[in-house]
């Protein structure tokens, strides 16, 4: 008897919402609010076997889980070797920071040994000299 009792429980907290509804009902004001504020990460994803530690380096959302969803792999990084092997595509790296990607601690070191991080820094700041010479 008292399964039955939370089956009916369950049944009627749940939200009755028409099926031909569903596309118009509108997002909360948190979800909103979680919208506005989520941010694309570049970090490492673990893959490796335990004790042998082998990363990609994925741009993520940054309310993903560290393994979980991704959007795009951008390099992989192998600290068992020596010296570790760091393998970064530069193209995808320096779109995804030009979109405002933001780099962990671990991936920000990673991209400043590969040279990526100061030809960023490089491509911005003649930008911003070019737009001042236009505008001034």
């Amino acid at each position: 008897m008292g399964t039955n009792i939370r089956k009916m429980s369950s049944l009627s907290l749940r939200r009755r919402v028409p099926d031909n509804n569903l596309n118009n009902v509108p997002p909360t004001r948190a979800y909103k609010e979680l919208q506005l504020h989520m941010s694309v990460k570049i970090r490492l994803k673990r893959i490796g076997a335990k004790k042998r530690p082998f990363y990609r380096i994925v741009v993520a959302n940054s309310t993903a889980a560290r393994n979980g969803r991704f959007i795009e792999v951008i390099g992989t990084y192998d600290p068992c070797v020596d010296p570790p092997a760091v393998r970064l595509d530069d193209e995808k790296a320096l779109r995804w920071l030009g979109h405002g990607a933001q780099p962990s601690d671990t991936a920000r070191a990673l991209l400043k040994k590969q040279g990526i991080l100061d030809r960023f820094t490089a491509v911005k700041e003649a930008h911003r000299q070019a737009q001042q010479t236009t505008n001034g």
